[in-house]
């Protein structure tokens, strides 16, 4: 296996200062065999941390603890970092973490404890050969996924495998072995045990899981794993309740949920997780109404309250929020042009991802594959704004606010955000700080009389 000449290096000057060999394991390792490149390094063997830290004493490498109930350290030297655990065993008893944690001087416990078998492949560092304890490389050249003990027995240790099974046969295009699909759908039920931050870190994977080695689709391909198996349906029920709606066949060729996937399928990686959710109501209006009408307002609440559910920021939830919000505005292509400058203007953040959802929508629907007219349209309007210079803020006005103190504070934002609409409109002849004074002094005018 060919190395990187400054990783190995460095592993081989790591391995001269400690007693026992040490090895590259996991991903490093899997996608080095398939031709990836691969930027996050695992190192392991059967030194405990202890023995790390006395060995590297005075050395150019620099360890740290990152987690001591599982012996792993941080190892840094020059601009590389390694993370390095000790051989060990786990024992579980629900969740994400293992209860139970001991070292172990056996490469076959450490393999058996981890999740898959293409995960499970070592290269020793002082040897240069690789390792294969479990046959992982079969599994490797036969391009499939399967665990690296009784499937049942590996997803009900840890209930997040069952989404890192998905996003790794998104990531790498591999499909997944029969035994350990039916064991994941079986186990399904204990992604319940799983903290909602960790479930949110593997979905936001998932949503790009084609970026990872430019696998096609592979997005697509994790995200209907994710289905299969049934956990979708347990971390986004509101999604999966899409299945078998039927559209209006002039608008669009899938049901819902279908719809949903193709959507994302066209979307950029930034606005997927938007692209997931800009249906999201879909099902709960036409449950209460037998109408989809207003989707895109209770859309608005049931993704706050989504991404509440899975821990996202804030500052996401409000963003992911107003693109499924406004992702209908404008359907006709019939606003004027002055309100549409005007809602560029107060959306102006967003319009760049606004335009492409748009864009993604239309596509997914399966009948219209040529480009969204309302999207152009916005595009091309929010191009000559820029071009214009409007200002999108009340802080790119010419004017401060020392020109407002002869008006009442309480009139100074009224006034202020009058004005950027003002601005907005074509033709507008406000663009200069002279206009702009002008206008403040005929609204101090207005106020006096």
């Amino acid at each position: 296996m060919k190395l990187n000449q400054s990783v190995s290096s460095a592993l081989k000057k790591l391995s001269k200062l400690l007693p026992n060999h040490i090895f590259l394991v996991g991903g490093f390792v899997r996608d080095t065999l398939c031709g990836y490149q691969s930027f996050d390094i695992d190192i392991c063997g059967q030194d405990t941390p202890e023995v790390l830290f006395d060995s590297l004493k005075n050395s150019e490498f620099v360890a740290k603890t990152t987690s001591p109930k599982l012996m792993t350290l941080k190892i840094k030297h020059k601009d590389l970092e390694f993370e390095y655990t000790t051989f060990r065993k786990e024992s579980y008893t629900k969740g994400h973490s293992p209860s139970k944690v001991e070292p172990t001087d056996s490469i076959l416990e450490d393999a058996k404890r981890r999740d898959f078998k293409i995960n499970a492949i070592y290269y020793d560092i002082n040897d240069g050969a690789l390792v294969d304890p479990l046959d992982a490389l079969a599994d490797l050249g036969r391009r499939i996924i399967s665990t690296v003990d009784e499937p049942k027995k590996v997803f009900s240790r840890d209930g997040l495998r069952l989404m890192r099974l998905a996003r790794f046969a998104g990531q790498l295009g591999f499909d997944i072995e029969q035994k350990t699909l039916e064991a994941a759908k079986e186990y399904s039920h204990l992604i319940k045990d799983i903290a909602p931050q960790r479930i949110r870190e593997e979905l936001d994977k998932i949503l790009v899981a084609d970026t990872c080695h430019n696998v096609p689709n592979g997005h697509i391909k994790a995200l209907r794993v994710l289905d299969e198996i049934g956990v979708l349906a347990i971390i986004l029920p509101e999604l999966t309740l899409g299945k078998g709606m039927i559209q209006r066949a002039d608008f669009h060729k899938h049901d819902v949920f279908e719809h949903t996937l193709q959507t994302v399928r066209f979307a950029p990686p930034q606005i997927r997780l938007a692209a997931l959710l800009h249906d999201i109501a879909k099902p709960y209006c036409f449950l209460k109404s037998g109408r989809y009408a207003r989707h895109d307002i209770e859309g608005e609440r049931i993704t706050k309250e989504v991404m509440t559910r899975l821990c996202y920021s804030n500052k996401q939830i409000a963003r992911v929020s107003r693109l499924v919000r406004w992702h209908m505005y404008d359907l006709n292509n019939q606003a004027k042009l002055n309100t549409l400058r005007v809602f560029i203007q107060n959306n102006a953040d967003i319009v760049p991802d606004l335009i492409e959802l748009k864009m993604a929508d239309s596509k997914g629907s399966g009948v219209h594959d040529d480009k969204n007219l309302t999207a152009v349209r916005m595009q091309k309007v929010y191009n000559d704004m820029v071009k214009e210079q409007v200002p999108f803020a009340i802080k790119d006005l010419k004017i401060n606010g020392e020109d407002l103190l002869l008006l009442p504070q309480e009139k100074r934002g009224i006034m202020q955000r009058e004005l950027l609409k003002q601005c907005a409109y074509f033709d507008s002849d406000l663009k200069t700080r002279e206009k702009q004074l002008a206008f403040v002094a005929r609204e101090i005018n207005r106020y006096k009389k």
